[in-house]
């Protein structure tokens, strides 16, 4: 009696069809599955770098702002203290040298990357706590602004209505104006560093 194996008969071909077939159609899907994953991936990655990009953005922003309204309070804290100055020693009109930048000199911010982050939605990436430490500062920045644009308008009108000499003939009456306007510099500083400290790391 042989010991000899008898081979096992081959798969019908229609089997070996169905395995190829099989084989074929799970590769395609892997492949689609990964480059879906991949594509995902990278697009994750694309929008974190520009919410990181939008936010580097902002804090340049908000440092520019915030070292102008620092120019405008010491600014306006001088030339109150020059006027008070003028007052004590009876000067009748101060010269139009004493206030080189105007007789206000609102600080000019700008809120050029909060709204371009807030258009493209590169903001929906930061957190929570960021993002109200940011619409914060951007609306007392705002608030700043309105009043800063109401007085400059007062004292134009002012200046039209009564002419240049009439106006400084009232100088006295600007340096409680410009020490308020100072402390509301003040206090935007003061903001401002607590944001920028927030939002640093």
């Amino acid at each position: 009696m042989s010991d000899a194996v008898t081979p096992r008969p081959p798969a019908p071909r229609w089997k070996r069809r169905r395995v190829d077939v099989l084989m074929q159609v799970s590769l395609v899907i892997f492949g689609a599955l990964l480059a879906f994953g991949f594509g995902q991936w990278k697009d994750q990655r694309n929008e974190d770098a520009r919410a990181r990009v939008a936010l580097d953005s902002i804090r340049a922003e908000v440092r520019a702002n915030r070292d102008e309204v620092e120019r405008a309070r010491g600014y306006h804290e001088a030339l109150a203290a020059r006027f008070e100055q003028l007052q004590q020693r009876g000067a009748a009109q101060p010269a139009w040298a004493d206030f080189p930048q105007g007789l206000l000199s609102p600080a000019r911010v700008v809120s050029t990357a909060w709204q371009s982050a807030m258009t493209t939605g590169a903001a929906a990436r930061w957190s929570y706590d960021e993002l109200l430490a940011l619409s914060s500062i951007y609306e007392a920045q705002a608030s700043y602004a309105r009043l800063s644009d109401a007085l400059l308008a007062s004292t134009y009108q002012d200046l039209m209505r009564g002419g240049p000499d009439n106006l400084l003939d009232n100088y006295a009456n600007f340096a409680p104006v410009q020490r308020d306007f100072a402390g509301k510099e003040a206090e935007l500083v003061t903001a401002y560093d607590r944001v920028l400290g927030a939002i640093e790391n």
